[in-house]
């Protein structure tokens, strides 16, 4: 069946599925519907290459990150050290502190005996010369 032949069982067609359709008319929608599934699956095509260029992108993105994460690792490692060696410094100095604060009071106690020592002697020293 042609258009024209269509037409009037068109027109005389009360509803949608009374419409004959003849081979003509589904290999025209056939090839439409297919035609219209190309051009979608060329626009998912693109999406898709367009999401691997961002996921490539995210990649490099990723990979910036670890190398930073990285650095932060040694920076952190660094700090751990120092942090030891602070420690270990403090506590040297800590003992050598109580070492010397031993040793200071050890000459305070002989430097209060040998002044009380003097004031003996100079006792003794001012009672001969009165005595005289």
């Amino acid at each position: 069946m042609t258009k024209r032949e269509l037409k009037p069982l068109i027109r005389k067609a009360k509803k949608l599925n009374d419409i004959p359709a003849t081979k003509e008319h589904l290999d025209h929608l056939r090839y439409e519907l297919k035609s219209a599934i190309e051009r979608l699956e060329a626009r998912f095509d693109g999406v898709d290459a367009k999401f691997n260029q961002s996921d490539a992108k995210f990649k490099e993105i990723d990979a910036k990150f670890e190398q930073v994460d990285r650095r932060f690792d040694q920076v952190d490692a660094r700090f751990v050290q120092l942090e030891m060696q602070i420690k270990s410094s403090f506590h040297r100095l800590e003992a050598l502190m109580v070492g010397q604060e031993e040793r200071n009071q050890y000459v305070l106690d002989g430097l209060e005996n040998l002044f009380h020592r003097q004031d003996r002697l100079e006792e003794r020293v001012d009672k001969l010369e009165e005595s005289r």
